[in-house]
């Protein structure tokens, strides 16, 4: 009876190690949570371009097409200098933060260049910045293929280990090129959910919920 008692203590151990190991194993810290802020609620680009004329808007998702999570998204960054921000409080210092971005594209004229069912582009760490209090990260070059009208987002890993500094942090997506993606648009660039941030510091903001459209 002893030795069963001391086989199932064990087997629990190995157990609880191994679910420990697997929280553990994507090199999440211990105690970390994920914060999700909404492009639609953070402060709009001033400049901006669209596809037929028309500038940055935030745009509904109505038949769920993009599979948008707050059923809204920031599009038409379309031209440099074009700058997504989101001011954020974080309650300390730290070194820990993984920054996701959920992108995606559209081409809803066709207007996109490239060959139908091929069309695709890409932005780099260069082309397309995310800056955190003024560095841009070092992301790796993120290609959208096979283009559509509509297509879902995504998430991409920008940055990991990235230091936040207690108090206001600022978090910039920026248009930075000027290679037009077909119509009047002026610079490449994704359209844009949210971002979301992975830390063991506790993360708040202020969103602007009179960005909606009424």
């Amino acid at each position: 009876m002893k030795k069963l008692i001391k086989a199932v203590v064990l087997f629990a151990l190995v157990l609880s190690f191994g679910f420990a190991f697997a929280a553990c194993g994507d090199g999440t810290p211990a105690g970390a949570e994920t914060y999700t802020f909404e492009a639609e609620y953070a402060q709009l680009p001033k400049v901006g371009a669209g596809w037929s004329g028309g500038g940055v808007e935030v745009s509904p998702d109505l038949d769920g097409d993009f599979n948008a999570e707050n059923d809204y998204f920031v599009v038409g960054m379309y031209a440099k200098g074009s700058a997504l921000v989101f001011e954020i409080e974080s309650d300390k210092a730290v070194d820990d933060a993984k920054i996701v971005a959920r992108f995606s594209t559209e081409d809803p004229a066709g207007l996109l260049k490239g060959t139908d069912g091929g069309k695709s582009f890409s932005i780099t760490k260069d082309t397309f910045q995310v800056k955190v209090n003024g560095e841009a990260l070092a992301y790796e070059t993120i290609a959208f293929n096979n283009i559509k009208q509509t297509n879902k987002f995504q998430n991409y890993t920008v940055g990991t280990k990235v230091s936040l500094k207690a108090g206001k942090n600022v978090i910039e997506l920026v248009t930075n090129n000027e290679t037009s993606l077909g119509g009047t648009t002026k610079a490449t660039a994704p359209i844009v959910d949210n971002i979301k941030i992975t830390t063991t510091a506790k993360l708040t903001w202020e969103p602007l919920e009179s960005n909606l459209p009424e």
